[in-house]
């Protein structure tokens, strides 16, 4: 996998969407961060209004639950994709291990890695 897209539903924690992107890398190989805002126009609107080049947002008029979020960009997606959730801030690097790790495990782009 040359390129990594990240999926994060959301739905009202704003606050935790924020610690979640924050704690995210400014690594090359991200390509794109999809943020999938569920029957939340409020937060839609402030991310979207924060949201730089890499940063898609995606507003969900009715509540669908985050299955149906993530599965509504997947078909947008090229390479590599790591589903989130809002409420995580990850680790310094762990992104890059995984993403290394992926590569090494699994070089022919067909695997799961997974954080603990």
């Amino acid at each position: 996998m040359e390129k990594l897209t990240i999926v994060i539903p959301t739905r009202f924690r704003l606050n935790k969407l924020i610690r979640c992107l924050d704690s995210l890398p400014a690594a090359n190989f991200i390509e794109r961060i999809y943020i999938v805002c569920d029957g939340d126009r409020d937060t839609y609107e402030k991310i979207k209004a924060m949201s730089g080049d890499l940063t898609r947002t995606v507003y969900v008029a009715e509540h669908s639950g985050s299955v149906f979020c993530r599965n509504l960009v997947t078909p947008l997606v090229d390479d590599g994709l790591l589903y989130a959730v809002d409420d995580i801030a990850f680790e310094p690097e762990s992104i890059e291990i995984a993403f290394s790790r992926f590569n090494q495990m699994f070089p022919d782009d067909d695997g799961v890695v997974g954080f603990r």
